[in-house]
């Protein structure tokens, strides 16, 4: 029951319908709500979370937000191909990753590892409604265009015990470009250091919910 309703939630999104689900559920005793900065996390109140250690963290998946490759194509007369995309993908997914192994080395709690335990988390992130405004690996001249934001995406961190694999915990917060209302001709550089301010805010915030829990 407790697996399926966060999954239910997850699937909502940051939405108002998610906080009114979880204040029905609170009241149960079961899972509990925290919020902060944009973002939530629903827990198991039930978890002892001062046993796990160590962290086995996958890779993120991707996904674009609506209409996204429809919208390049008549805003800004990029063509998308699958090929863009799927490097897009992969480029995000190594991003977070990176700043999450170097999160997770600099924590006071945790450890990475690569093999399950009875003290292990596992983490599976999941990068969705992402937006980039003008991404520069596609069939378009990137320089032409003109932005107030190099774009935002929705992180969500599903954690669970790596041996029974319950579901203990789901996060999620929007983030959108820090600079965004200065106008500036996009690059790919540009969007590489947005995002990467996106992840590593987000990556920050993850853990000072999880300090939370904790205590």
């Amino acid at each position: 029951m407790m697996q399926r309703l966060l999954i239910t939630l997850l699937v909502l999104g940051v939405s108002p319908a998610m906080a009114d689900d979880a204040q029905e559920v609170s009241a149960t005793g079961k899972v509990v709500q925290y919020e902060a900065d944009g973002g939530g996390m629903l827990a198991n109140a039930d978890v002892d979370w001062d046993r796990y250690s160590g962290i086995l963290l996958e890779k993120a998946s991707v996904e674009f937000r609506d209409d996204w490759e429809r919208d390049q194509e008549r805003l800004n007369n990029n063509i998308v191909r699958d090929a863009d995309q799927a490097k897009i993908k992969s480029d995000m997914s190594d991003m977070l990753h990176g700043i999450l192994v170097r999160k997770i080395a600099d924590t006071e709690h945790y450890e990475l590892t690569n093999t399950r335990g009875a003290n292990v988390l596992r983490f599976t992130p999941r990068i969705a409604k992402l937006d980039i405004h003008a991404p520069g690996r596609v069939q378009g001249i990137i320089g032409n265009v003109l932005v107030d934001s190099k774009g935002s995406l929705v992180l969500v961190m599903e954690i669970s015990d790596s041996v029974s694999g319950e579901l203990l915990a789901s996060a999620w917060r929007l983030e959108v470009d820090p600079d965004k209302g200065f106008m500036e001709t996009a690059t790919e550089a540009g969007n590489k250091t947005a995002f990467s301010r996106m992840m590593a805010d987000w990556s920050s915030w993850l853990f000072g919910m999880l300090d939370h829990v904790r205590r």
